[in-house]
């Protein structure tokens, strides 16, 4: 009986690795079809991501007893079976799935690194190239994926921007972003950069608070196809890129996270770098450690009540939290001497107008000077002032009092106005 069960457990091997085969070369470049190898008979391709990755095979250890994982970076096919067609009865098995792509690895002349029944990692060469690859096979045959990687070095996409490319406001900072990416919104101002560095004694990373000019650049919309997206790892991979290429230094990174330092231009920078959602949206923080350039006069309720009367208007500078509307608690003095101006003048009715720079789309500017406008508002009656006496209302960049081609001009223009009605 046994030598009968065995028999057939061949004669099934060859019988199913004749439904996986290799595929022409032609055929395995088009998008969203068969790559390398045709797949099993009745299942739907339900997704294929074509990108830069990584991808972790194991191999037996060199010394034996177990096995050791790997991790290769290069052009990397991923591509997921589902939906089978066929009776559930007669669907494949896990072990069925991968005999199937071993036996075609066999054909290639390649080799099994590891196999368990539902996952095969595997290498072979084709038209003189390395390939490896990874099969995972689930809930008994229900679907599958395939990982197939080429070692290859990245192709670069982000550049290094000329020195007057990069001042220009609402472009590219510093280096060109990635292909294909809209340029969604940025901001310059001065802020702060938490930075992610290793421990003088290793282990481990520790994290240092930068302040200065800070640059805050988001890329989204990608106008390929989702299946060509750059990975997290492929944008990662292209910034780290040009941080060498300046001589700078890789201080954290994961994959989807860049911590760096780097000089240009005989100055110093810090730059993060966050992709997220499979390379869907990215954003790119860049800090120049500087001093504070002190644009804002501290002002008392005296100097409030003068200005109005005299002039009908007084710019406050208060501080909010990064494009919201959150009054940052600094702030409160300077709304305790509005406060006090105001009960001063009892029968004085007053207006706020939020102002905002011209960084970022119209529509959206409109609604935060809003938010802010009604924010600072709420703060005024929360500390007694009757709330008929004000009223708020947002007019986002329409209004600027400076150049915002400067950042000293745009700091100017970040502003909530009091004004006499």
């Amino acid at each position: 009986m046994k030598k009968f069960l065995k028999a057939l457990s061949l004669l099934l091997f060859f019988v199913v690795s004749a439904q996986a085969f290799v595929v022409s070369a032609q055929a395995a470049k088009e998008p969203l079809k068969d790559y390398m190898f045709r797949g099993m008979p009745n299942y739907e391709l339900w997704k294929q991501e074509r990108n830069f990755e990584q991808l972790k095979v194991k191999s037996p250890k060199p010394e034996g007893g177990g096995f050791v994982e790997t991790t290769y970076e290069g052009n990397r096919v991923h591509t997921w079976y589902n939906n089978y067609k066929g009776s559930k009865e007669n669907r494949p098995s896990n072990l069925q799935i991968v005999r199937n792509y071993q036996a075609a690895v066999t054909q290639l002349g390649g080799k099994t690194l590891y196999e368990d029944g539902r996952n095969l990692h595997a290498s072979f060469s084709r038209n003189d190239k390395q390939y490896y690859m990874v099969v995972e096979s689930a809930n008994d045959g229900e679907w599958y994926r395939v990982w197939i990687l080429q070692p290859a070095e990245l192709q670069r996409d982000v550049v290094i921007l000329s020195a007057q490319a990069a001042k220009e406001p609402s472009k590219d900072y510093m280096f060109r972003g990635m292909p294909n990416y809209e340029l969604w919104r940025q901001e310059r101002n001065f802020e702060q950069l938490k930075i992610k560095s290793p421990k003088p004694e290793g282990k481990g990373f520790v994290e240092t608070t930068y302040e200065g000019n800070r640059v805050h650049t988001w890329y989204n919309k990608y106008k390929g196809s989702k299946e060509t997206r750059p990975s997290n790892l492929q944008i990662v991979r292209n910034y780290q890129a040009v941080v060498t290429q300046l001589g700078g230094k890789t201080l954290y990174e994961d994959g989807r996270n860049l911590h760096a330092s780097f000089s240009h231009n005989k100055k110093q920078y810090y730059m993060v770098v966050e992709s997220a959602n499979d390379g869907e949206w990215y954003r790119v923080w860049i800090l120049e450690p500087a001093e504070l350039q002190r644009d804002v006069v501290i002002l008392d309720a005296d100097t409030i009540v003068h200005k109005l009367e005299k002039e009908g208007h007084i710019a406050l500078y208060i501080n909010f939290d990064t494009d919201k509307s959150t009054i940052k608690p600094e702030s409160n003095e300077l709304i305790d001497e509005v406060v006090t101006a105001l009960k001063s003048r009892s029968s004085m009715r007053v207006k706020l107008e939020g102002h905002t720079d011209n960084v970022g789309t119209a529509a959206h500017n409109k609604k935060l000077s809003d938010d802010r406008a009604n924010a600072v508002m709420n703060a005024i009656v929360a500390k007694g002032i009757d709330k008929s006496r004000i009223s708020a209302e947002g007019f986002g960049l329409d209004k600027p009092i400076a150049n915002n081609s400067t950042e000293e001009g745009k700091a100017k223009n970040r502003r909530v106005e009091l004004v006499k009605q």
